[in-house]
């Protein structure tokens, strides 16, 4: 099964350089297996949330809030990449579909909109128990990071199932 946000050499993912760059720009491409691209992506990740966050608690418009969600839909997106990527490295193999299917209604697209508005919510709320565990690991609190560890790995889990997978 493949996953929409992911980017493979056979499969352009949602935000795939490859497709979006414009002519002339240039483009750096980290792949899953090289030992730096996981760290190096959610490092990205990190910062783009953090821009995300900080244009959303100053938005006025509806274009400065757009602009603020895009940052904050890259970040989660990054986020599953570095995870994917770290997957890949400790041979969790990303299996290949042999054919694509698109939803044949605006029903099913719907569903596959909403199901992904989702996930990305849930990769957000990883992300925050990420750093609360982080604070809790930098204070003498051992059975919180414990806690926050075992909802950051379900959390991951419970946005794998919900993101919409190409049959």
């Amino acid at each position: 099964m493949t996953d929409p946000i992911v980017s493979t050499k056979d499969t352009p993912g949602a935000f795939d350089a490859f497709e979006t760059a414009k002519p002339g720009e240039p483009i750096f491409t980290l792949q899953g297996g090289d030992p730096l691209a996981p760290d190096l992506v959610l490092a990205w990740a990190k910062m783009a949330r953090g821009i995300g966050m900080i244009l959303q608690d100053s938005a006025t418009t509806e274009q400065e809030m757009r602009e603020a969600e895009e940052y904050l839909i890259k970040a989660s997106s990054a986020e599953h990449i570095a995870w994917s990527m770290a997957e890949y490295q400790a041979g969790v193999l990303i299996e290949q579909e042999e054919q694509e299917t698109k939803p044949e209604t605006r029903e099913a697209l719907d569903l596959q909109d909403k199901r992904l508005f989702h996930a990305r919510r849930l990769d957000n709320a990883v992300h925050e128990v990420t750093l609360a565990r982080d604070f809790a690991a930098d204070h003498p609190v051992e059975d919180e990071v414990e806690t926050l560890s075992k909802a950051q790995i379900l959390l991951r889990h419970a946005a794998s199932l919900i993101r919409p997978r190409r049959k």
